[in-house]
């Protein structure tokens, strides 16, 4: 009873303190009650309507797209070199595609507009493609602003289009032989020097020769056709058929090309048959002489 009596007491004398106390629990317990309430889980049941629908997991992948794009195939080229030119081939599946324009390119430059042949050939002294190699785009423009394209590449040889010659003469200052030509083109910005000529006989032996000239045939832009000639003499060789192997070699590139030529040497004496006046067998004709036989 003391007790009480002496709290009582206390509580008179120091009544802020005990209310100031009193509302810190107050203030404890509600801070208590509330965090239980938030962390409690909700007993809340959605309608089937207000569900959020989760996509279900792994299937992230677009749908697979159906349609077939435009295919070239087998595009390629040659350089012709009895023509002079470059002629490329090409071959193009539409597939489900729209195919609105088909056009070669050649170092990022337009050569032509391509859309209706399958084949395209260049002239390469008009294009002036140089010699080695050479890269070609073909790009193929479809509908909505979608395009393909292919490349390929062709080699323009550094010498072409050989064309040999050789002629038996009896020339003033050179005498008796054969003259002995190779013909050729080439770009002038890949110089391939002048050829050397080897010449063997029929036993295989080293024939003796003389260069005679380097003649411009032509000059296209930038390629020349150039003419070289050399002289074979043949005064000490008996009449008869005579043959040689002849090897010309371009050393600047490493380049050769080779020939065989072969002739019937007869000198002009015994070409020409001998006059009427000059055979000893000679008889004129008489009257009544016929020629049945």
């Amino acid at each position: 009873m003391k007790k009480v009596i002496c709290m009582m007491e206390f509580i008179k004398k120091n009544k802020m303190f005990v209310a100031v106390l009193t509302f810190i629990f107050v203030v404890m317990a509600a801070v208590a009650v509330y965090a239980l309430s938030i962390n409690k889980p909700s007993d809340i049941v959605l309608p089937p309507n207000l569900v959020d629908e989760q996509p279900p997991q792994g299937n992230d992948e677009e749908p697979e797209d159906t349609h077939e794009r435009a295919m070239i195939r087998n595009f390629y080229g040659q350089f012709d070199d009895g023509g002079n030119s470059v002629i490329l081939y090409w071959d193009i599946a539409s597939n489900d595609s729209v195919i609105e324009k088909i056009e070669l390119y050649s170092q990022n430059n337009l050569i032509a507009d391509v859309t209706n042949t399958q084949s395209y050939e260049m002239p390469i002294t008009v294009y002036q493609f140089a010699t080695g190699v050479n890269e070609f785009e073909l790009r193929c423009s479809l509908k909505n602003e979608v395009s393909i394209s292919e490349k390929t590449s062709v080699v323009v040889d550094y010498i072409f289009d050989f064309q040999k010659s050789s002629e038996w003469v009896n020339d003033p200052l050179l005498g008796e032989g054969i003259m002995i030509s190779l013909s050729y083109t080439y770009n002038l910005s890949t110089p391939v020097g002048t050829p050397i000529i080897t010449v063997k006989d029929s036993s295989d032996a080293d024939s003796a020769v003389e260069f005679v000239a380097n003649t411009e045939l032509s000059h296209t832009n930038n390629y020349v056709t150039m003419q070289t000639t050399y002289f074979l003499p043949t005064a000490s060789l008996p009449e008869g058929l005579a043959s040689w192997r002849i090897t010309w070699l371009f050393d600047v590139v490493q380049i050769s090309t080779e020939d065989r030529i072969s002739i019937d040497i007869k000198r002009e004496d015994s070409e020409l048959p001998p006059s009427d006046e000059e055979d000893e067998n000679f008889e004129p004709a008489t009257e009544g002489d016929t020629a049945d036989d």
